[in-house]
């Protein structure tokens, strides 16, 4: 047992936040091999990967969800980096890419939000449903310090807004049709 890379980041001082990490001995690699405390099955995003190939091959899962999220956490992580200054919260200097393999990412955008009951059924919402938990989940990481992880909370408020998303998507295809007279 011991403290997990987000509690790390969040009670460490002004340094960078590799360095912290590496201080505490928690490598990328490390990260994204899955060799830190945490949940089991949810800390090794290689793992998370694998599963989530087999899961988009079998035809279960669908790697827009898995895409959309992504580049959610990615475009979110550079812009807090971009925008940050002397001033800000260290979550605002953390690597986008460490967002990914840090924390229960890899496993909720796997597993938990390409679940086909709850997520949108319109293939081309699916990366906005997707993008939109990767974005909510760094919000949540950066801006709530009490609340490190964010990646569930995400997936659950992403949730409600699934219909939504697919009712628009249906308007937006049926603007298109030509009325039947």
């Amino acid at each position: 047992t011991g403290a997990t890379p987000l509690a790390i980041i969040s009670m460490a001082d002004k340094t960078s936040v590799e360095q912290a990490l590496s201080h505490a001995g928690y490598t990328f690699s490390k990260l994204f091999l899955g060799l830190y405390p945490g949940s089991m099955g949810g800390t090794s995003a290689f793992m998370c990967l694998m599963g989530g190939i087999f899961l988009v091959i079998t035809g279960i899962a669908n790697y827009r969800t898995i895409v959309g999220g992504v580049a959610g956490v990615l475009a979110t992580g550079w812009l807090f980096n971009i925008f940050a200054d002397a001033a800000s919260p260290l979550w605002f200097f953390v690597n986008p890419f460490y967002h990914l393999v840090m924390g229960g990412f890899a496993f909720g955008i796997t597993y938990m939000a390409t679940d086909p009951v709850s997520s949108p059924g319109m293939e081309s919402v699916k990366y906005i449903y997707g993008f939109f938990i990767g974005f909510l989940t760094v919000m949540i990481r950066v801006l709530n310090p009490a609340y490190p992880e964010g990646v569930m909370l995400a997936i659950l408020l992403m949730n409600i807004f699934a219909p939504l998303l697919d009712h628009f998507e249906m308007k937006i295809r049926n603007m298109g049709r030509i009325p039947n007279v």
